[in-house]
């Protein structure tokens, strides 16, 4: 009976044991809470969006041949700041655009008429020798330029744009009625010069044409938009 009672509180205190060592193990190593990361913070922001707007200088009005002109300067704002500026030319009663000309941004802050009368003297000549002043504008590129020619008409009392005298540069002898016109292609083998030669009714007479090549040129007389006459030329190489 003795022996029977020790052994129930030999197991007793082994119960008592283990229990006791659970307990402190579960104590002794509480679990780290986890850290939460939102992996979608970039795209949850919002992007900025621009805001764009465009301002307006108007000059005096002028007059050529009888018709009144004025220009205006547009100055296209990106965020209050000035991303693009624009020199356009239109007629004054109906606000008709003739011509636009890009500027570099320096030149927003003049709005003087010392620099509308600079763009009117660049801008006006009289290219067909007729008496009439014409309009014309160049504008400039990293690899090509190009001169724009207006014609004025009487009859319809308008400035018409001419693609037989645009070209990339324009020269004007005005003693012998003649308009220079070279073409330059930075993507092709040769250069074209036109020489057209005018009457004094603003018509032109005849043309002569020089494409120049590497070690050639040729020439020609067009009149009435017959060849009447064609030469080559050779060059001499050193």
């Amino acid at each position: 009976m003795k022996n029977t009672l020790k052994l129930s509180l030999v197991l007793v205190q082994i119960i008592l044991f283990i229990s006791c060592k659970n307990a402190v193990t579960k104590t002794a190593t509480p679990t780290a809470p986890q850290k939460v990361i939102n992996t979608d913070t970039v795209a949850h922001q919002e992007s900025h969006e621009i805001k764009w707007d465009t301002v307006k200088h108007q000059s005096n009005p002028f007059e050529i041949n009888g018709v009144f002109l004025y220009w205006e300067k547009n100055f296209v704002m990106a965020d209050e700041r000035i991303s693009e500026l624009y020199l356009k030319l239109k007629y004054l009663k109906t606000k008709q655009l003739l011509f636009e000309i890009p500027l570099d941004l320096e030149d927003h802050t003049d709005n003087s008429d010392d620099f509308y009368n600079k763009m009117k003297k660049e801008s006006f000549d009289d290219y067909n020798f007729d008496g009439f002043m014409d309009a014309s504008y160049y504008l400039t590129g990293s690899k090509t330029s190009s001169t724009a020619i207006y014609l004025f008409n009487p009859n319809t009392k308008s400035f018409e744009y001419s693609e037989e005298l645009s070209a990339t540069f324009i020269d004007l002898d005005k003693k012998n009625r003649i308009l220079v016109a070279e073409y330059i292609d930075v993507y092709s083998d040769f250069e074209t010069t036109k020489k057209h030669h005018f009457d004094k009714n603003g018509k032109i007479k005849y043309t002569e044409v020089i494409k120049e090549y590497i070690d050639y040129k040729i020439y020609e007389k067009i009149m009435n938009g017959e060849v009447v006459k064609r030469d080559s030329i050779f060059i001499a190489r050193e």
